[in-house]
């Protein structure tokens, strides 16, 4: 992944250079949604920045940037944090923190994977850190589903960040369920899809072989992988 990060560190009040700056109108997703913010903020990002460089390219002169592969409400969240440098869910009429809203929950878990991966291909590298600290604070296998890791593949994040915190989170919560002998996380992985992709399992195997390589396992009773 590219390393942009931003221009300067985020002030906590919007200077008057900020609200005077041009206003740049962004047509977002399939359909073109079309968003606005003002210049000064979206250049905080270097890809922005680079994209809005006087005289470079078309988009600096019509102050008009296409995004048709992005997700509005997705993209709102970047632009939100550009103002605010906090994580909201992108409706407007909702002022709710993604920190606080549906914490500890699978909704929130994808909402997440949703904010991380668009901090990623816009290179926010505060953006990213932020949501990896909440992510830090609230995953847990018990909210984890196999879906989750469909919507990272089909972010075409595979193999990426996501995909092994995901990982190690279920194979430790797995470690700990054959230590009691049981098989819940595990089996609610695979009921949930996990034994439609083989690749997954065997990586799910050796982080559990790994983690438990220090302790003397024994498979619950009546646990068969398949």
């Amino acid at each position: 992944m590219a390393a942009f990060s931003t221009r300067e560190p985020f002030p906590s009040i919007l200077s008057l250079e900020d609200l005077t700056s041009p206003i740049v109108t962004l047509f977002v997703g399939p359909h073109a949604t079309p968003m606005k913010a003002h210049k000064h903020i979206l250049t905080k990002c270097q890809y922005f920045a680079k994209c809005l460089a006087s005289g470079r390219f078309k988009e600096s002169i019509d102050n008009e940037i296409n995004l048709p592969d992005d997700d509005p409400v997705g993209f709102a969240k970047v632009v939100g944090f550009l103002y605010t440098h906090k994580l909201y869910y992108g409706n407007d009429s909702d002022t709710k923190l993604l920190a606080r809203k549906l914490s500890g929950t699978s909704d929130h878990t994808s909402e997440l994977i949703s904010a991380h991966a668009m901090a990623d291909k816009y290179c926010i590298k505060e953006m990213r850190t932020r949501v990896e600290a909440l992510l830090d604070e609230a995953l847990c296998a018990e909210h984890l589903a196999w879906r989750h890791f469909q919507q990272i593949e089909a972010l075409g994040l595979r193999g990426f960040y996501l995909w092994q915190k995901l990982k190690k989170q279920v194979a430790c919560d797995a470690l700990s369920d054959l230590v009691s002998n049981s098989t819940g996380t595990l089996k609610a992985m695979l009921d949930d899809g996990l034994a439609s992709d083989p690749d997954l399992q065997v990586e799910l195997l050796r982080e559990i072989a790994a983690a438990g390589s220090k302790y003397p396992l024994s498979a619950p009773s009546g646990f068969t992988w398949p």
